[in-house]
């Protein structure tokens, strides 16, 4: 069975961030992603429309919160949001690594049926 290309309509960016959190802190952490990031503090105040993927890998304290765009948001705006950078700020202290953002433009989407 071949892949059947499906094409997005719009451009889509993500953005992929990465966090590695002190043992400690790891299912505080994975809170704060899941439900601070996506709430009126964070990514809904800013009024973009958004997909969130969240990742975790609890054996070496990961969380990867991976967030597509539609096409008219810029990523940027999203990462130098007040919300964001309060609830990143709040985040710190539970950090073993710091923040991992990567920001990439969706070049296709294959679906196999």
């Amino acid at each position: 069975m071949q892949p059947r290309p499906i094409h997005p309509k719009k451009i889509i960016r993500l953005s992929s961030i990465r966090t590695k959190t002190k043992t400690q802190h790891f299912r505080k952490g994975v809170k704060i992603v899941t439900e601070k990031f996506p709430d009126a503090q964070a990514q809904s105040k800013t009024g973009q429309k958004r997909l969130n993927i969240f990742l975790t890998r609890p054996s070496t304290h990961e969380i990867v919160n991976v967030s597509f765009f539609d096409e008219g948001p810029v990523v940027h705006d999203w990462h130098e949001s007040a919300g964001r950078l309060e609830t990143v700020e709040g985040q710190q202290h539970m950090l073993e690594k710091p923040i991992d953002v990567q920001v990439f433009e969706v070049a296709d989407v294959v679906g196999i049926s």
